[in-house]
């Protein structure tokens, strides 16, 4: 370690994690699905959140990303976000999220109180047209293969903002936290593996409205 350099952040277990904000690189493969509203997920709302209905339903993604050594980590990730209103405005919630790298885990519930969990993630060739997660306790999360279509022209830009409730009991506030991001956009087809009985069995039985393959992504998270 350089003299003088400051030494990264750790979490309560002395995992070690980069500070804010985090620069991210790689490739993104989202799907958009429409959930009723009673079966999103509500673990980590909080008491400011609800989840963002309309006519009984709410805007779901899905997402599978393969962030490389180009930024601050490389790891393979698989998450659910939502729609959700608070404070009089909307949100994107991520209520269900795991990757495959410690260091991401713990500086993403220690600094965003995002609920990351581990998973063995894996990519099919060029880490882009398929891929699958698997959970610490081997049962499967969900698979996707991405047949791809056109590219649309140019990079596209992305701001959201990122609103997480308490990862445990006891604590109301909320935890608000800006995204940045970039990408050359592709449209296709996904098909989704979900299992019915696993943690995203709410998406089991439904399709998704549309899918895009997100490359070059550049992304700034905090």
């Amino acid at each position: 370690m350089t003299v003088g350099a400051e030494r990264p952040p750790r979490d309560v277990d002395g995992i070690s994690y980069p500070p804010p904000p985090w620069r991210l690189v790689g490739t993104v493969h989202v799907s958009l699905w429409q959930v009723a509203t009673d079966a999103v997920p509500r673990g980590h709302l909080g008491v400011e959140l609800e989840p963002l209905s309309v006519a009984g339903r709410t805007p779901v993604v899905t997402a599978f990303a393969a962030y490389g050594p180009a930024g601050d980590l490389a790891y393979g990730e698989l998450l659910v976000a939502v729609r959700a209103r608070g404070r009089g405005r909307s949100f994107t919630h991520v209520p269900l999220i795991w990757v495959d790298h410690s260091s991401s885990v713990a500086g993403a519930r220690a600094l965003w109180r995002i609920p990351k969990e581990m998973a063995a993630i894996r990519f099919g060739e060029g880490r882009a047209g398929s891929a699958e997660a698997t959970g610490i306790d081997g049962a499967p999360l969900a698979g996707l293969r991405f047949a791809p279509g056109p590219a649309l022209p140019g990079r596209w830009p992305l701001r959201t903002r990122i609103a997480q409730g308490p990862l445990a009991a006891g604590d109301p506030s909320l935890t608000v936290t800006p995204v940045r991001a970039s990408a050359r956009v592709r449209l296709g087809r996904a098909d989704w593996t979900i299992p019915r009985e696993g943690p995203l069995g709410f998406l089991a039985d439904a399709r998704p409205l549309a899918s895009v393959r997100l490359d070059d992504v550049a992304l700034a998270f905090g």
